[in-house]
């Protein structure tokens, strides 16, 4: 069945559900330049590692974001246009009890366009 998402974003990345089970940790943190954005929210959670792969998996693809098979081991790698956001997902271990799910946002400008 997997995790599913309710009616919340990921704050700073409007368009990007926080998956059921998961909650927001920190403030985001934000960097702007004349180059673009840099957002960096963190999440966790007592949610299954795998059921929330599978939410961002079937959802952000109908929120335009295109799923790259490119990264290291608990990262996945979405691009939609002059975006490029990294969903690492960390399972629970002995010093961590919780799911711990890491976004990374970069938002570009169109005159700085990310690699295809």
């Amino acid at each position: 069945e997997g995790a599913r998402f309710v009616a919340r974003v990921v704050e700073e990345i409007d368009d990007v559900p926080l998956c059921a089970g998961l909650e927001e940790t920190d403030e985001p943190a934000v960097f702007e330049s004349d180059q673009g954005r840099v957002v960096l929210a963190y999440a966790s959670g007592k949610a299954d590692p795998a059921a929330v792969r599978d939410c961002y998996l079937k959802s952000l693809p109908a929120l335009g974001w295109r799923y790259e098979k490119i990264g290291l081991p608990g990262d996945y790698v979405f691009l939609r246009e002059y975006e490029l956001l990294t969903i690492t997902i960390s399972p629970p271990d002995a010093r961590t009890p919780q799911l711990k799910v890491i976004f990374e946002l970069t938002v570009r400008l169109a005159s700085t366009k990310l690699p295809e």
